[in-house]
């Protein structure tokens, strides 16, 4: 979907929240995100949203490429990502 006029129009606040969370801190800015350990159990920590490109549907967050997350996603690729807004009692998951 090249903008938000081509989503279906229940996704149109989250597509809204998803930007807002990049240049300001909302709820979508911390979430938490699923990777699998070397030995195969679920691992979940906090990050922050860095960007977001609509245009491409695609998610940026930042972390130190020494942690034990980004060994976990090279050995294995699929994660689950969880974005929270309370105060709207909106979840979005995401997973790839």
């Amino acid at each position: 979907m090249d903008t938000a006029a081509d989503l279906p129009p229940v996704l149109h606040p989250v597509w809204d929240a998803l930007a807002a969370a990049t240049s300001r801190r909302t709820a979508f800015t911390l979430a938490g995100l699923a990777t699998v350990s070397g030995d195969g159990t679920p691992q979940v920590r906090s990050v922050i949203l860095r960007a977001w490109d609509p245009a491409r549907g695609v998610l940026a967050f930042a972390t130190d490429e020494r942690s034990t997350k980004v060994r976990e996603l090279r050995a294995e690729p699929r994660v689950a990502l969880v974005l929270w807004d309370d105060e709207a009692q909106v979840q979005v998951r995401l997973a790839g």
